[in-house]
């Protein structure tokens, strides 16, 4: 027996799809952009790890535990969000002041790269986009 096709519903769902795929693809960059943290470093063609730090920062004077590079506070991890999502575009962001000097590597620091386009996030989004094309007919 054929399967019938609820037109109207496809229709709906087609409208809202631009907007739907860019909103589930930015909250994924999020969450590549946090799995940095956790790797402790950038994936792209593979791990990259970041340059270890230096000096001890200024919580870790009475200990020498080895904490996570880029986490002092956890306020660089915890200010990366989707900043707005249009049917267009989607914008992933990093809000504290010292995040762009990470991420590029300016003022003599080195590049610790948190956000940014991979070739392993491209195939995340693949995926949403394969899913949500998926979802039109059901």
């Amino acid at each position: 027996m054929a399967q019938r096709i609820n037109l109207n519903r496809v229709r709906a769902r087609l409208r809202n799809l631009g907007r739907d795929i860019l909103k589930d693809a930015a909250r994924e960059a999020v969450n590549f952009s946090k799995e940095s943290f956790r790797k402790q470093g950038w994936t792209d063609n593979g791990l990259s790890p970041w340059k270890q730090r230096k000096t001890k920062n200024r919580s870790d004077k009475r200990t020498t535990a080895k904490r996570a590079i880029l986490v002092d506070t956890g306020a660089l991890r915890r200010s990366i969000r989707v900043a707005a999502v249009t049917s267009l575009r989607a914008r992933v962001v990093a809000e504290t002041v010292y995040a762009k000097r990470h991420n590029q590597g300016l003022a003599s620091m080195p590049q610790r790269k948190f956000l940014g386009e991979s070739r392993e996030q491209s195939v995340r989004f693949r995926k949403v986009i394969a899913k949500h094309f998926k979802g039109i007919f059901k």
